[in-house]
């Protein structure tokens, strides 16, 4: 029902979330919303159809394709 999925080195789990809902409309959670032990990872939950999961997939894997980490100060 639900895929934790490893965010990519130089996120942290709500940079990210935040980031591929406002770059291509795609709601993930953030991992740390679960506690200290879900920083590094987002929850994708299972629930629609398969084309619209598949998507969702094509939509965030353009956004890793384009989009980089913040730059850490």
């Amino acid at each position: 029902m639900f895929i934790w999925a490893r965010i990519p080195a130089g996120w942290t789990s709500r940079q990210i979330s935040r980031e591929i809902l406002y770059h291509v409309g795609v709601v993930v959670i953030p991992g740390d919303a679960f506690g200290m032990e879900g920083e590094g990872y987002v929850r994708i939950a299972l629930v629609q159809e398969e084309d619209r999961l598949r998507e969702a997939v094509s939509r965030i894997e353009r956004f890793l394709q384009t989009v980089r980490p913040p730059q850490q100060v």
